[in-house]
């Protein structure tokens, strides 16, 4: 299985799922929670910032340089 078939799967049968549980009251703190979990099982950084790309784009929501250095932050922790 190739990588972009693994995210494209990982986002849509997990992802999505786990993200709709959770309000995001506080995005930065959100997004740092969703990471620091992805980390914790094993899904690369590079998977986990396309799925949080991906759930920006379908919210309509900014997906702004200051949530690629939470993301750095939560991988680096």
């Amino acid at each position: 299985m190739s990588l972009i078939t693994f995210q494209k799967l990982f986002y849509e049968k997990i992802f999505l799922n786990v993200a709709q549980q959770f309000a995001p009251n506080i995005k930065e703190y959100w997004v740092y929670s969703l990471a620091v979990a992805m980390n914790k099982v094993g899904i690369s950084q590079g998977v986990a910032g396309y799925c949080l790309t991906q759930y920006f784009q379908l919210k309509g929501w900014s997906y702004g340089f200051n949530y690629s250095l939470i993301l750095i932050s939560a991988y680096k922790s």
